[in-house]
């Protein structure tokens, strides 16, 4: 049997509300910092391998484990969030400014859609998405913490219930509501296993404050 913890990132300037510019390059808030130190002491054996997105705000939420396992292997996976909307034309807005893009983006639901050249497909995002799953899978680690984001994490619990990665329009709309069902509060923990060459997945069952 293989256990994953798929950790999201603690609380980012974005989450608080502030304008951000480079979605790769957003830190966390000091209640991020406070969230992230106590996520790391909810590890009471350490992990086989530590994985973390290169975005800065899952890289800082990582640094608290790896630096109490200092021994364990660290690595930078392709785990970062889904950046659908374009970066550079969505420079310096707030969260609340983006919206009508957002809800236009989902409605529309194309797969194959880029906002713009930094921007990602949806289709893109589910093959990163079915890569993370397959290295866990052919890993021969039976205790691997990943540091990354809200949207990966749902997407591979979605992926799960829908048996498949393929991104069609109708997968994408199922997706999004999926997606605004429930909360994923920053530093939850969602608990995966892969057992028989099966996964399994547990609900939100770590949450440090």
């Amino acid at each position: 049997m293989k256990t994953i913890w798929y950790i999201r990132h603690g609380e980012s300037m974005a989450n608080a509300g502030f304008t951000t510019s480079s979605p790769a390059e957003i830190p966390l808030t000091d209640k991020g910092h406070i969230e992230a130190q106590k996520a790391s002491s909810l590890f009471i054996h350490a992990p086989g391998l530590i994985v973390t997105s290169p975005y800065l705000r899952a890289r800082q939420t990582s640094g608290y484990t790896a630096n109490k396992f200092p021994s364990i292997p660290f690595e930078e996976w392709r785990v970062e969030e889904f950046t659908y909307l374009s970066p550079e034309r969505c420079k310096n807005t707030t969260t609340h400014e983006r919206r009508p893009v957002v809800i236009k983006y989902w409605e529309d639901a194309n797969p194959d859609y880029m906002h713009g050249e930094d921007a990602e497909s949806f289709r893109h995002f589910m093959t990163r998405v079915q890569d993370m799953q397959n290295r866990l899978q052919s890993s021969e680690e039976k205790f691997i913490a990943v540091f990354s984001h809200g949207f990966v994490i749902k997407a591979a619990l979605w992926a799960n219930l829908q048996q498949s990665f393929e991104a069609t329009s109708d997968f994408m709309s199922g997706y999004r509501k999926f997606d605004q069902s429930f909360d994923f509060p920053n530093c939850g923990i969602v608990e995966g296993r892969f057992i028989d060459n099966h996964w399994y997945f547990g609900g939100i069952i770590k949450n440090p404050l």
